[in-house]
């Protein structure tokens, strides 16, 4: 079967979904695709699963219902209209295509019954100019302008013709001529209403089959509903007080029953909090709300981050422009997020960089940085700044930690890590209600190991601790600038670079 139109018509489709949408179809048709392509949401992916749907018979150009459940269960609206005309155009083209075999199969039938009636014209003519002889001369000639239409005098006369039986001949003639034009009347009838009965049951037939389709969908949902439940029933939970699978004590241990963990809930064991999501000081577990590995290829992703984008010196006289370049300044590879600087001249700026920010705002928990203005009169740094880690080019082998305040601006502190260009280094920031830490570690077990800075409420003053509000994360790489622009720019060193190979969010 030729599925060129409907597979160009999938292309075109591509352009309405977003990441989300691809995502939520993967899932939803899980079960129906091999497991490569369900946790494959790209483009890419998605023609994949395109292509496997062909393959099993599941969508072609003469069905593809199939294809309009799916879309219309994950709510993609776009999708479900773009097949819905899809469909729609395909039936009128069948439906033309039928008149159009009918139409082939009419004129021999009908030609040969006007054959007919041209035979019998002449003699029906000449009957009346038989007529014509035996009456009067009282005649009216009729379309007498029209040089196309022979002209046929109407004739009032109370005289018997002259020649009865051939009187009586042409009106048998004209009794055959009525006979046919109803058999002709009769028989374009009867394929009329064939014609219209073919097309009443074919789509009568559409109709059941697009209701056993939908029905078909709403059972594999409904079980897909009962098993998500069973397996939400046999889900290990951090208060059952038993020991599941691999926990090493009751309740709160182990990697399955940690993702399950609530913020009040503690640890019961000493090798319960070596793992990453427990916090070895509040013995408490972490609840993993937010996290981004980058193991897609390309650009950054645009659901959970966007790119702030000028060249005004962000109120530190620095010397890029922040583009939004995925290209040349912010992609992910090989598991990464690349932030490049590169020495190119860019919108009366000598460089170019990317600075990234969260969508997504954290309160309280491990991370970073301001939502929007809540106290005093400017945005900083009277809300607040928190400085997870910063980096200066002129000193390899220092990273510094800190935080701005309105009544305490800039307070920094450095600790000495020889290693911080060579190897990834984790960085963290433990944020409680009355106090913050900044740490450093070269792996997840040495996380919390060295501390880089502490911030401790002293007061209720917002001016001394404005951090009761949800911040956002900001990764940037700036050139220059009042901090660091003292020691000049290595113009030789271009491009350079910021790795990260992954961000992550513990809400506790």
């Amino acid at each position: 079967m030729d599925n060129h139109r409907l597979r160009a018509m999938i292309l075109k489709l591509q352009d309405r979904l977003s990441n989300d949408d691809r995502k939520r179809l993967h899932f939803y048709l899980g079960n129906d695709v091999p497991r490569r392509i369900r946790d494959d949401p790209t483009l890419g992916g998605t023609l994949s699963l395109m292509d496997s749907l062909f393959d099993q018979d599941k969508v072609n150009e003469k069905d593809f219902t199939f294809l309009i459940n799916a879309f219309d269960e994950i709510q993609c609206i776009d999708a479900v209209k773009l097949l819905r005309e899809h469909w729609r155009h395909n039936q009128s083209d069948a439906h033309n295509q039928s008149v159009e075999s009918l139409s082939m199969i009419l004129p021999p039938v009908i030609n040969q019954l006007f054959e007919d009636l041209d035979e019998d014209k002449y003699p029906m003519q000449q009957l009346l100019v038989n007529q014509k002889n035996t009456c009067g001369n009282n005649n009216i000639m009729i379309n007498s302008n029209n040089t196309n239409i022979n002209q046929i005098p109407i004739m009032n006369c109370d005289e018997k013709p002259q020649h009865p039986e051939f009187k009586k001949k042409q009106l048998l003639k004209s009794k055959k001529i009525l006979w046919k034009c109803l058999l002709l009347f009769v028989l374009l009838s009867i394929i009329g209403y064939g014609i219209l009965a073919f097309f009443s049951i074919r789509n009568f037939a559409d109709i059941r089959q697009l209701k056993t389709s939908n029905n078909q969908s709403n059972k594999t949902i409904q079980q897909l509903k009962d098993k998500v439940e069973q397996l939400e029933k046999l889900m290990p939970t951090c208060t059952d007080g038993v020991k599941n699978q691999d926990e090493s004590d009751v309740d709160c241990g182990g990697a399955i029953c940690s993702k399950k963990c609530l913020p009040q809930q503690g640890c019961t064991s000493s090798s319960d909090c070596a793992r990453k999501n427990c916090d070895t000081k509040s013995k408490k577990c972490l609840n993993h709300t937010f996290e981004d590995e980058f193991n897609q290829d390309g650009g950054v992703d645009m659901s959970k981050w966007k790119l702030d984008v000028g060249g005004n010196g962000w109120g530190n006289e620095e010397e890029q422009y922040y583009t939004d370049n995925y290209r040349k300044n912010a992609w992910c590879e090989n598991g990464q997020l690349i932030i490049e600087a590169r020495k190119e001249n860019y919108k009366n700026k000598r460089f170019t960089s990317a600075r990234l920010i969260s969508k997504q705002a954290f309160l309280y928990g491990r991370l970073q940085i301001p939502e929007n203005q809540t106290y005093g009169n400017t945005m900083w740094p009277d809300n607040g700044a928190i400085y997870l880690m910063a980096h200066l080019g002129h000193d390899w082998t220092t990273v510094t930690a800190g935080i701005a305040t309105k009544s305490s601006n800039h307070q920094w502190h450095a600790v000495e890590v020889s290693n911080a260009t060579i190897e990834y280094m984790i960085y963290t920031l433990q944020w409680e209600p009355d106090k913050m830490e900044m740490f450093v570690g070269s792996n997840e077990k040495q996380a919390l190991l060295t501390r880089i800075f502490v911030w401790e409420k002293s007061n209720t003053d917002w001016t001394q601790w404005p951090f009761d509000k949800p911040f956002r994360i900001h990764m940037n790489l700036a050139i220059g600038g009042s901090a660091v622009g003292k020691h000049g720019i290595d113009e030789g060193a271009f491009p350079q670079r910021m790795e990260i190979d992954w961000v992550r969010f513990d809400e506790q």
